[in-house]
């Protein structure tokens, strides 16, 4: 008598499909620990951002420097990295296509600037969206972070980035 027959086929069944999710639990950890280290290796810069009250609030950030690193922003980053990172991207040229966000581990906020470092809005995004965020208008920076670290910052409308 075989294996396959000793064990039967619901059992087999069962061992086939705890495999399968084994693998794919695998799969999705593996590149949640590549976007993770993706983020941790970015060059770190200070960003200056003068607020509506004539003050100013200095980031330390993260730059997406490549398209990789613009094209997946926070997508499949551990919880704890977005908690204490700000992501930096600007885009190559201004844009008005949505940043789309996916695989997001925990909520952020985006906020957008267009091209002379002009605040545009902030939105919010959750782990279960995977929509595409823009502000009305062209856009040529945008910064992520945890949600609601720009509120306390100070950073609304009013404010500017100073590239």
């Amino acid at each position: 008598m075989s294996f396959i027959q000793k064990l039967g086929m619901p059992k087999l069944i069962g061992l086939v499909v705890l495999l399968v999710a084994i693998i794919v639990l695998i799969v999705t950890l593996a590149g949640s620990d590549r976007a993770t280290q993706l983020v941790l290796e970015l060059p770190q810069t200070t960003l200056t951002i003068e607020t509506p009250d004539n003050g100013s609030v200095e980031l330390e950030v993260r730059e997406a420097d490549s398209a990789e690193a613009r094209d997946t922003g926070f997508s499949g980053v551990d919880p704890e990295v977005i908690a204490e990172t700000i992501l930096f991207i600007e885009i190559p040229f201004s844009a008005s296509a949505p940043y789309q966000v996916d695989d997001l581990q925990s909520s952020i906020d985006i906020a957008f600037f267009d091209e002379a470092g002009q605040f545009m809005s902030i939105q919010a995004a959750s782990p279960d969206q995977t929509a595409g965020f823009r502000p009305d208008g062209r856009y040529k920076y945008i910064l992520l972070a945890r949600e609601g670290l720009f509120a306390e910052r100070g950073i609304t409308e009013g404010s500017r980035l100073i590239p």
